[in-house]
């Protein structure tokens, strides 16, 4: 037998002699594969063969390897171990590797390229930007000249095997979308302007108003610390509803509805689980209203020393601007559009607020004391806002209980997303972490993707992974400069794809890297009966073809659409997610995508009948 492998030469020698020894050792061994334990559950690609040097470092090395795509070589199916083609194709292989980069084609004849090709250099401040078959070095920098050519490139050499426009035409002809029932105005209206979340919020901010006005016109003596223990509920109420562990009991509870409850209460359940922002802004505003009744009692019925009274007023109104600035930055729009600014002065902010409370619930009290002749500890016992404010404190110090720096292994797919990798534990579907570079200054919620049970049984080490799209600075720093470790802040918390467990069959709709959160769910509910219909550019250039593997695995006619062959004007997801609920006839349609998006799919559906799940984007 032949030996198969590549002529190994230093950098900067070539032996032509063994070059040409190699090539002529292929007329007698065709087809041959070299299986190796590394390379035996290598995920298959269709249509298409890879071709690689024995000693070059892929994606599956250790940290930051990943950088660069391997070389395509045919339209063979691959095999399940790196391969090696026979003589009879030889002169199509040498066309590919023609166009391959330099880099490339001197590794195929046996010129290794410098270690700093591969790895990560100590020193370097950004990886440099990549996109297609290329491999950049240090000096060169990304175009989207080139871009472009490695899509046009990728095009032309494999066959697309993602949703072309006629199937999606196909798959919309039995069930097309009927026009929505009723009024369509009056309709909308309701949707867009009494949601669940809003109907929390309103349920919330309206039995505050209508306790604070019968208290105030049945009892006399109401007083500010019935006031203060009002705000106090409240705000305690605010913050619970933020906390890990209550978000992941109301998930819990909800899961646990037998699978025979009627799908009106399994529908009910699942929007008041996770539309709880809408209980913590009411709460918030509700603890506005009581706070400012406080002020204005306290400032009639407060008689403390002149320096007591001074600083109960000064501290009073710092409060009430406080939370009124906090409120109003709080609105969607100015929070989209302002982020990072609004996520700091809602810490820090809500922070100084419960400081400034606890000093004046201690002067108040100590005031109160004294003028009644009793300890100031027995009348602190006495007073509900103080066991309100230490549960509130609890739950603003605990996340930073458990706060961890952690490894983490970037894999770069493409300019566009990376994932990354950990190892510090395993988790269950549909959880979610929050993550920074810096803890006192950002942090950034992300759907975690657990492994599979079939990955579990070849690597039983811990780990999840994390699928990041360019969306933002944070985002694209994790892309383009990959940090060694990351912050990793409270408990992980369970997210809306777990919701899908309630409904069987369901549809799942994606869009872009809204595949991440659905990959927890798909990853290991494969058996769950369910329809994906994922729309993303390039879908395989940007997210890799394990990503797409994974999505097949779970749905073998999955609907992936390739906006950048098709056109985003001609998806029509209302369309596809209706023909497909009626297809299979699911119980409910679960939306992971951008706000446009998600409220177009939701919408479509709810108004039809079909019960639909959208994030609400309130943090």
């Amino acid at each position: 037998m032949a030996d198969c492998s590549l002529p190994r030469l230093h950098f900067g020698r070539t032996d032509t002699g063994k070059v040409a020894q190699w090539l002529g050792d292929q007329r007698d061994y065709h087809d041959t594969t070299i299986d190796s334990h590394r390379n035996r559950h290598r995920p298959k690609r269709p249509n298409s063969v890879h071709v690689r040097p024995d000693d070059v470092a892929y994606d599956w090395e250790n940290e930051y390897y990943g950088r660069r795509l391997r070389p395509v070589i045919s339209s063979k199916p691959a095999t399940n171990s790196r391969a090696l083609v026979g003589w009879q194709s030889l002169p199509a292989h040498f066309h590919a590797l023609a166009h391959l980069p330099v880099s490339e084609q001197l590794a195929w004849v046996g010129i290794m390229e410098p270690t700093k090709c591969y790895h990560r250099p100590e020193r370097l401040s950004s990886w440099p930007s990549l996109s297609g078959d290329c491999t950049s070095f240090d000096d060169e920098k990304f175009d989207e000249k080139d871009e472009k050519t490695s899509i046009e490139e990728h095009y032309n050499l494999h066959p697309s095997f993602v949703t072309t426009h006629d199937q999606l035409l196909a798959l919309q002809a039995p069930h097309p979308v009927p026009s929505i029932p009723g009024e369509r105005y009056w309709k909308s209206l309701w949707y867009h302007y009494m949601t669940v979340y809003k109907t929390l919020m309103l349920f919330a901010l309206v039995t505050n108003v209508a306790i604070l006005a019968a208290l105030s016109l049945a009892r006399p003596s109401f007083s500010y610390p019935d006031a203060a223990t009002a705000t106090g509920a409240n705000l305690l109420a605010s913050v619970l509803m933020r906390q890990e562990h209550v978000i992941n009991i109301l998930y819990h509870l909800t899961c646990a509805l037998p699978r025979q409850t009627p799908l009106t209460l399994r529908r009910f359940a699942a929007k008041l689980a996770y539309n709880n922002g809408g209980i913590h802004a009411g709460a918030a505003m509700s603890g506005l209203i009581w706070y400012i009744s406080y002020a204005v009692l306290l400032s009639r019925h407060f008689h403390g020393t002149t320096g007591a009274t001074m600083a109960v007023s000064g501290v009073t109104a710092t409060i009430v601007v406080l939370l009124a600035a906090l409120i109003a930055l709080s609105h969607p729009s100015t929070r989209r559009r302002y982020h990072n600014f609004w996520e700091l002065s809602h810490r820090y902010g809500g922070w100084t607020a419960i400081a400034l409370v606890w000093s004046q619930m201690v002067i108040v009290t100590v005031a109160d004391a004294r003028a009644a002749g009793q300890s100031v500890g027995r009348a602190l016992l006495h007073l509900p806002l103080f066991y309100f404010l230490i549960v509130i404190t609890c739950c603003l110090l605990y996340p930073w209980l458990r706060i961890k720096r952690l490894t983490v292994n970037a894999e770069y797919f493409s300019a566009h997303a990376t994932q990354l990798r950990f190892t510090d534990r395993s988790l269950s579907t549909s959880r979610g972490v929050r993550l920074a570079r810096n803890p006192f200054r950002e942090n950034h919620g992300f759907a975690t993707i657990p492994k599979s049970r079939s990955s579990m049984l070849l690597d039983p080490e811990k780990g999840y992974s994390i699928l990041v799209s360019n969306a933002g600075d944070f985002t694209n720093g994790l892309i383009h400069r990959p940090p060694r470790h990351i912050w990793l802040r409270g408990a992980p918390t369970i997210g809306i794809m777990r919701l899908a467990t309630l409904f069987r069959p369901i549809v799942i709709v994606a869009t872009g890297s809204g595949i991440g959160p659905c990959l927890s769910l798909l990853n290991v509910k494969r058996g769950h009966a369910m329809r994906v219909i994922w729309s993303a550019r390039c879908p395989e250039l940007t997210f890799g073809h394990g990503i797409i593997e994974k999505v097949l695995k779970a749905d073998g006619k999955a609907a992936i659409v390739d906006t950048q062959q098709v056109g985003c004007a001609k998806v029509d997801l209302v369309s596809l997610a209706f023909a497909m609920v009626k297809d299979i006839r699911a119980e409910a349609v679960m939306v992971i995508s951008n706000p446009k998006v998600t409220r177009d799919v939701v919408y479509g559906m709810e108004m039809r009948g079909i019960a639909a799940f959208g994030a609400v984007f309130d943090s």
